[in-house]
Order: C-alpha cells, then sequence, then structure tokens
C-alpha cells in the first residue's frame, strides 16, 4: 500500500510537472509570435494561461504537501515583488495622479495585472522541480523564438510588411521595433554564452550544434543592429562584457570574447538610430524627473505616465510621448523611491544568488544555461535604460521567465558543494 502510495504521488508529480513545463514552453513561443502580445486578446491568453499553470502548481503543491518545500527555493527574494505589487495595488484602490482618475485606475490596473502575471510566472519557474531539462527547453525556446523573429523582422523591413497570424483584423503588421530589440536583447546574450562556451572549451561541444547556435546568434545581432543601430545594441554590448567577465580564465575563450565584443562595438559606433536624436531622449529623461520630483515618494501610479506627463513636457518635445524611453526614469515617475527600491533589491538579490552559484555550478548543461540566464538578464536591463521595453507583455513574461530559470539554477549551485574543476572559475 505504500508502495502505491509513493508511486502515485510520482505520477502525478511528473503529470502535473509536465504540463506546467508544456506550458510554459508554449507561451514562451506564443508571446513573442504574438506580436508581443500588446494586443488585449494575446495579452488576456498569455495571463489567463499563466493563472493557470500556477493554480495547477498550486494543486500540485497541496496534494503532494510540498509547499514549504518549494517556496524555500524561492525565500526572501519574492519579498520585494510582493512589496512592489502591495504597492501598485494601494495605487489602483487610490490613484495619486492629479489627471483623469477613471484612465489612470484602469492603466494601473492593465499594468498591476501584467506585473502579477510575471511574478506567478517567475515562482513557478523557480520552484519548478524537473530541473535541467525544462530549463533547457524554455532557453531553447526563447532563442528558436529570437531567431523565428530575426528572420520575420529582415522579411517585414525589405518587403514592407509580412501576412502575420496574429492581430486586429490586419493582414500585414509591423513588428514593433521596441519589443523587437527588447526581446532580441534577451536571445541574442543567450546565443552568445553557448557560442562562447562552445568555443572556447571543447567540452561543451563542436561540431554541427555549435555552427547552429553561432548562426543564429550572428542573425541576432545582425536584426539589432539593421533596426535598431547603436541604441539596438546596447544590451548585447551590456552582456558581452559581463560574458567576458565571467567566462572561465583562459586565453583562447577569453580572446575570443574579446574579438567578438571588439566587432559588436565597431558594428554599433557605424550606426544611429533616426527615429528619435540623442537630444531629444534628455530632455524626455530630464521631463520625467520633474514627474518624479512632484511625487517622489510613492509616484504617480503605476501605468500612469501617459497621463500625467504631459503636464510636466517641455516645449522642446512635440510628439506625445506614451513612455519615456527608458525603464529606469519611468519606473522612478510612476512608483517613487519605493518602487524603484523594491525592484532594485530584488535585482540584486537575484545576481548575488546567481553569481555565487555561478562559482559553483559543474561544467556541462548548467553552466551555459546559468551564464545564458545572468547575460540576457543584464542584457535586458541595459536596453531598458535606453528603451521602455518590459512594457511589451511578452517582454516581461519572457524577462521573469529567465529570471525564474538563473534563480532555480543558482540556488541548486549554492545548494551543493563546490565541485572539482570549478577553481579556475573562481581564479
Amino acid at each position: 500500500m505504500a508502495d502505491d502510495s509513493v508511486a502515485d504521488a510520482a505520477g502525478l508529480r511528473r503529470t502535473c510537472d509536465t504540463v506546467v513545463a508544456g506550458g510554459l514552453v508554449a507561451l514562451v513561443l506564443f508571446a513573442p509570435l504574438a506580436v508581443g502580445a500588446v494586443d488585449p486578446v494575446s495579452c488576456a491568453v498569455l495571463q489567463a494561461v499563466v493563472a493557470l499553470l500556477a493554480l495547477l502548481w498550486l494543486a500540485e503543491c497541496l496534494a503532494l504537501a510540498s509547499c514549504g518545500r518549494r517556496m524555500a527555493r524561492v525565500g526572501w527574494i519574492l519579498v520585494p515583488p510582493l512589496v512592489f505589487s502591495v504597492l501598485a495595488g494601494l495605487q489602483w484602490a487610490d490613484p495619486g495622479a492629479p489627471l483623469p482618475a477613471s484612465a489612470c485606475r484602469f492603466a494601473t490596473r492593465i499594468e498591476l495585472c501584467r506585473v502579477v502575471t510575471c511574478v506567478l510566472a517567475f515562482v513557478v519557474v523557480a520552484t519548478h522541480v524537473s530541473g535541467a531539462a525544462t530549463f533547457h527547453r524554455l532557453l531553447v525556446a526563447v532563442c528558436c523564438a529570437g531567431v523565428l523573429l530575426s528572420l520575420l523582422a529582415g522579411c517585414d523591413w525589405a518587403l514592407g510588411g509580412l501576412p502575420w497570424p496574429f492581430g486586429e483584423r490586419a493582414s500585414r503588421v509591423h513588428i514593433p521595433p521596441v519589443f523587437l530589440l527588447g526581446y532580441l536583447a534577451m536571445a541574442a546574450p543567450i546565443g552568445m554564452a553557448r557560442c562562447a562556451l562552445r568555443y572556447g572549451d571543447r567540452r561543451y561541444g563542436t561540431g554541427l550544434g555549435a555552427l547552429v547556435w553561432l548562426g543564429a546568434t550572428v542573425l541576432m545581432l545582425a536584426i539589432l543592429a539593421l533596426v535598431g543601430g547603436f541604441v539596438g545594441m546596447v544590451g548585447v554590448l551590456a552582456a558581452g562584457i559581463l560574458i567576458a567577465l565571467l567566462l572561465p580564465a583562459r586565453a583562447g575563450s577569453r580572446a575570443r570574447a574579446a574579438g567578438v565584443l571588439l566587432l559588436a562595438v565597431l558594428l554599433a559606433g557605424c550606426l544611429w538610430p533616426a527615429s528619435r536624436s540623442a537630444g531629444e531622449r534628455l530632455l524626455l529623461w530630464a521631463d520625467a524627473l520633474r514627474m518624479w520630483r512632484a511625487a517622489p515618494v510613492f509616484g504617480s501610479g503605476l501605468g500612469t505616465f501617459a497621463h500625467v506627463f504631459p503636464a510636466f513636457k517641455s516645449a522642446g518635445l512635440q510628439a506625445a510621448h506614451v513612455h519615456a524611453a527608458s525603464e529606469p526614469f519611468e519606473l522612478l515617475a510612476e512608483m517613487g523611491i519605493a518602487g524603484a527600491a523594491s525592484v532594485a533589491v530584488f535585482l540584486v538579490l537575484w545576481y548575488y544568488r546567481c553569481l555565487k552559484g555561478w562559482r559553483r555550478v559543474e561544467p556541462g548543461r548548467r553552466t551555459w544555461m546559468l551564464l545564458g540566464s545572468v547575460a540576457a538578464v543584464a542584457g535586458v536591463l541595459a536596453q531598458s535604460c535606453v528603451l521602455s521595453c518590459l512594457r511589451i507583455p511578452a517582454n516581461a513574461f519572457t524577462c521573469a521567465v529567465i529570471l525564474g530559470v538563473g534563480w532555480a539554477l543558482g540556488h541548486e549551485a549554492v545548494a551543493q558543494p563546490p565541485a572539482p574543476g570549478t577553481a579556475d572559475k573562481e581564479a
């Protein structure tokens, strides 16, 4: 009887984990291919499926009495997102924005739903028990979606539009550049990490697989340079620097990383975006700081930038601005010091755990996945400093998934004693 109970519990765990893992991979592919899930229908589908997966995860935890053990894998890092969500919820209940309260309340509710969706996705991924196989599929799915988006963006740029299966009654749509640049700033660093480890150390494999990863990475970098110019390369430059610093201390791998980084710098220096000048960005950021000074502690309310900013816009800005073209400035204006501090604490805790795990992780599949996760988050954070790319639902959801993968891998590595062969990484 006891053996039957153990077998039933193991079967339930495998079934639930398989469904959750399949749903996450499907969403990682669906969200970017739905043009960033910016339209209400695609965004609603994304949020509904994440909620269902979270309910299934909770039901599994309750049935197997594993809630405490799984939540222990997350620990205190869940506190900053909860604080941020509570602050946004209070703003929605009593919006402090000086301009139309109904519009600000609706905008805050939409952004709050997206924040909750990302928090749920992070928790489900970070506490998933299937291990490296699921994390590998998720990161490969991110890269596959990035490659497909790059191919479609190239055709879209060349032909002036593509037939698209999603969208609002439009047979031909253009891929939003902000969405594309933000997504590739996460997907390309994953490929860069895989290529750096494969070509820097033969233990990570060579041959056809290495050529496929190299070709996919070069394609994504080329689209970033073509679509975004210098601004589009900010994220991958930051990720490249981080990869070069974290690679094992071998002359060959560091030389290759330095060559790739130098090539990226030269390519980026020859290009500059024509959509928005540097002077306009600086003026926009200065006005966003003026907006923050009006409510420095708690901000005007999450998602209210488009409604509140016109009261602070300078005469030099002619066009209407829905976002601040910089996540740090927009976050500071909308959530104040309290919201920005909660995000900063979360990122510090996340990077501390991942970098500590990087020193202990054994060479193999987990090594490139952890390096790719750390580089991808660095890439999208750097990219978000010059573009409001994390306001796109697909980018925010994908970032939450990568954060969950990195945290889980870092937690597993820290929980294990240092393995032989990791001394070169600590040197």
